[in-house]
């Protein structure tokens, strides 16, 4: 007699060491197949640092870079913008069937501000902006994004 076994069924800590199994390229690539396990596949992103995509692309959490981007003016003229912003987290989607990443991040001295860039748009900080950053003087870094 056979009975089939359903991955459902299993406590969250089985799902887990059978998820943690895939190397990073399966995980990967099975990501929205297991749609119906999304929260155990972000909690090993999380608790275990398995989507340390941010790593290999030299980006990591709660550090400050410089978001660029095209932002068009009230005439819809592109022109490239420039924006401290602190990286606070990172979320994976499917864009025509392949795994996109976005950053979110957030910026502003007063009043704070949120948005999300893909990594190209993300550049690291020069030696003269991290001196900048660690005296807390952020006047002298970029600010071109919107401020309220």
């Amino acid at each position: 007699m056979t009975k089939d076994i359903k991955l459902h069924n299993f406590p969250n800590e089985i799902k887990i060491k059978i998820f943690k199994l895939l190397d990073l390229e399966d995980f990967i690539k099975y990501y929205f197949y297991l749609k119906d396990f999304k929260n155990i596949l972000d909690f090993i992103i999380k608790e275990y640092d398995y989507g340390s995509l941010h790593k290999s692309l030299k980006i990591n959490i709660d550090q400050k870079y410089i978001i660029v981007k095209e932002i068009p003016d009230k005439w819809g003229i592109k022109s490239i913008k420039r924006q401290v912003a602190t990286i606070d987290g990172i979320d994976i989607y499917n864009e025509n069937g392949k795994l996109t990443y976005v950053f979110s991040y957030f910026y502003g001295v007063f009043g704070f501000h949120e948005g999300f860039a893909y990594v190209n748009q993300i550049q690291n900080t020069t030696q003269e902006q991290e001196h900048y950053i660690k005296k807390g003087q952020f006047w002298k870094l970029p600010q071109q994004f919107y401020q309220s």
